[in-house]
């Protein structure tokens, strides 16, 4: 063995890509809010704008109903009047993404 190897901790591979304690989306929220009322002329409440955000969408995702983004999404966005001409079987979905 190499002696600068350093075993991986094994993930699920639905976890999603995470900087620190944050994941992307919740960086882009929280840095969307900010910039977006920092142009406007107030650093301060963009940041706690985008805290509240960052929590809100915790919140949504990690309920003990599932996600709820997805779930109102599904729910509340017209649905496409172009259907498959066959469904994937389930192994090849799972591999290509």
């Amino acid at each position: 063995m190499d002696e600068y190897y350093v075993p991986m901790i094994p993930r699920p591979l639905n976890e999603p890509l995470k900087m620190s304690n944050f994941t992307i989306n919740e960086i882009t929220i929280f840095l969307f809010c900010m910039m977006g009322l920092w142009v406007l002329g107030s650093l301060l409440i963009g940041i706690i704008v985008g805290i509240i955000c960052v929590r809100a969408n915790r919140y949504l995702t990690n309920t003990k109903f599932g996600n709820l983004t997805t779930k109102g999404v599904y729910w509340f966005f017209p649905h496409s009047k172009r259907k498959y001409k066959f469904l994937i079987p389930s192994h090849i979905r799972e591999i290509l993404g």
